[in-house]
């Protein structure tokens, strides 16, 4: 179980990779872009737009063809390549069981020397780090986020317990028309407090605003309230604490935290903006001094990660001042413009995706379900049965960049199993499998493919399934009648060579108990032969050898789903092979 769970968060860690280049490949684009529409789209749109790039760095939703994800599946296949050239057959392999005494089954003294090199080690060490690197991922994404939201929590409580309320009669009336004006029904309050450095909106559900003190005169008073207010209005703390738990799950990527700094600079650069845009030149002129007036030193106490302020930093306060002085209307052109280019970022982000883990098709998963999925044809399912060795071979066709999906579960002891593919043009694949659950994947080219599967062991048993996407062929399903469909009976099965001097077929239906499969078959063929294997729920086989004559053979279904696989090769005649659930 431990096992599974690591294969489950190793899966893991290649969907937040994924998701982390997708995301990084929109950063760059709009860090690119910037010079363009800096000056030319407004500081909301400037804002707003990284809501789409964060979506995609904590969405894990993409179309089922997209960049990302493509490039993975191949990564999946180069790493079992590379895994099988750092855990060479001479010796070292026997370090992947818990078995880390000489190997019995070898008098090659010399051969078992160098498999506990100080290289082999190093290399198994490297590898063992590279399948943990999904934990490693965790524990620093938690540590992250646990902090913030400590510095977070500690801060609020430092904030509160220093804090006055306002009891000033005129200032509460200035403070409640200028939510009454921001059409605010939620209740605000307002404090003070002297040790802070500059006026900050705290809290999300019980919201409160913080000022360093009230000397202030009744323009100033009434801008930062404005200010905090429109934060509020805006959600803008929600929006902070959404970017901070992308910096925690994407904490190994720069280019977030580079987003992050922009995003954080551009809420305050909008925010003034919402405010200038109903306020005259003169009025302008008076939100910038108190901008000015908001940097003279006060207070001790840094500003919380996630608090909302009216001041950040000079270099900001400079910024700001630029942005208030060139402010200028959108026009009509800019204002198409920013919605083409918001809707190209998303289908950015749509087209560029994220991994995708295969779905785990065996027994014994997470739910106690059959997870076998109609989108997926089973090409071979190996299994040791209660036996110490499993021997076993047969052969699939295949098409043009198709993956297979090995799925491994193992708990074997005292030996192992290789599984050999060849592929139509004879190169081979070896895959040495011990006592690890493990997925691999391999892009396929088309035409047929041969597998043999080898192994002895002393203890443990081991399961192994190859799945590939189904190719769709409407001469599987034909219509049912209302009345088949609801008694789950008629033709399941309906194959034919159409002619061809071959035949290789995959599908699957449902069946329930005490239901009986009639398969009639048809056949002239010669110079060759073709087999039907039917694989049962629990995954127990039925091979039929189809030859020159017509037969007929009844198999007692069990309730679940079934599936088939149909491959032959002949010299010439035809072949029909229909299959009736009564």
């Amino acid at each position: 179980m431990g096992k599974r769970r690591q294969s489950q968060i190793n899966e893991m860690i290649k969907l937040i990779l994924s998701l982390s280049l997708s995301g990084s490949i929109l950063i760059l684009i709009l860090f690119l872009c910037k010079p363009f529409f800096q000056s030319k789209m407004s500081k909301a749109w400037q804002y707003y737009i990284w809501l789409a790039v964060i979506a995609r760095l904590l969405l894990p939703f993409a179309p089922e063809h997209n960049l990302v994800g493509s490039l993975f599946r191949n990564y999946d296949y180069a790493a079992s390549q590379l895994e099988r050239k750092m855990l060479p057959e001479s010796g070292f392999a026997s370090l992947q069981g818990t078995d880390l005494f000489p190997n019995t089954f070898t008098d090659d003294s010399k051969a078992e020397d160098e498999g506990y090199s100080p290289v082999n080690v190093m290399k198994y060490g490297l590898l063992m780090l590279i399948r943990n690197l999904g934990l490693v991922w965790m524990a620093v994404a938690l540590i992250l986020l646990i902090r913030k939201i400590t510095i977070y929590q500690s801060f609020i409580k430092y904030v509160k317990a220093g804090c006055t309320q306002v009891d000033d009669i005129n200032l509460l009336e200035q403070f409640g028309k200028e939510a009454e004006d921001a059409k605010i029904n939620v209740p605000v309050e307002l404090y003070t407090n002297s040790l802070i450095s500059s006026p900050l909106l705290l809290g999300f559900f019980h919201p409160c605003i913080v000022l360093p003190g009230t000397d202030c005169s009744d323009l100033d008073f009434q801008y930062t309230i404005r200010h905090e207010l429109t934060h509020f209005k805006r959600k803008d703390m929600f929006y902070k604490w959404l970017m901070q738990t992308a910096v925690c799950l994407h904490w190994f990527n720069p280019l977030v935290y580079l987003m992050a700094r922009d995003v954080n600079r551009l809420c305050e650069l909008s925010c003034d903006e919402a405010i200038i845009r109903h306020l005259n030149e003169n009025a302008m002129r008076d939100y910038g001094n108190t901008l000015l007036g908001a940097v003279r030193p006060k207070g001790n106490y840094k500003n919380s990660l996630a608090s909302v302020t009216l001041n950040e930093s000079r270099e900001l306060l400079k910024e700001r001042l630029d942005a208030i002085m060139n402010y200028k209307k959108q026009s009509k052109v800019i204002k198409v413009l920013s919605f083409i280019m918001t809707l190209a970022i998303c289908l950015g982000g749509a087209f560029t995706g994220a991994y995708a883990a295969a779905p785990n098709p065996l027994p014994g998963n997470a739910s106690g379900q059959d997870t076998t999925e109609t989108e997926e044809a089973v090409v071979f399912h190996l299994s040791s049965n209660g036996h110490n060795g499993i021997t076993k071979s047969d052969s699939f066709e295949a098409e043009d960049d198709q993956i297979l999906t090995i799925t491994i579960q193992s708990d074997i002891k005292g030996g192992s199993v290789d599984l050999f593919l060849f592929s139509p043009d004879n190169k081979e694949q070896r895959i040495t499998m011990n006592d690890s659950d493990e997925t691999k994947t391999i892009t396929l080219s088309a035409g047929r493919w041969a597998y043999n599967c080898t192994g002895f062991f002393q203890s443990g048993s081991i399961t192994i399934r190859g799945t590939v996407p189904r190719s769709h062929d409407k001469g599987d399903s034909p219509d049912k009648t209302a009345a088949e469909v609801e008694n789950n009976i008629g033709t399941v099965i309906n194959l034919s060579n159409g002619k061809q001097d071959s035949i290789t077929r995959s599908g699957s239906f449902d069946a329930k108990n005490d239901q009986v499969l009639t398969l009639t078959i048809q056949s002239d063929i010669k110079g060759g032969s073709a087999d039907i294997t039917l694989f049962s729920p629990n995954h127990e086989e039925h091979r039929i050898t189809i030859t020159d004559s017509d037969v007929t053979k009844t198999i007692a279904l069990s309730a679940g789903r079934w599936a088939y696989n149909c491959t032959g090769f002949f010299e010439s005649g035809d072949i029909t092979i229909t299959g009736k659930i009564e």
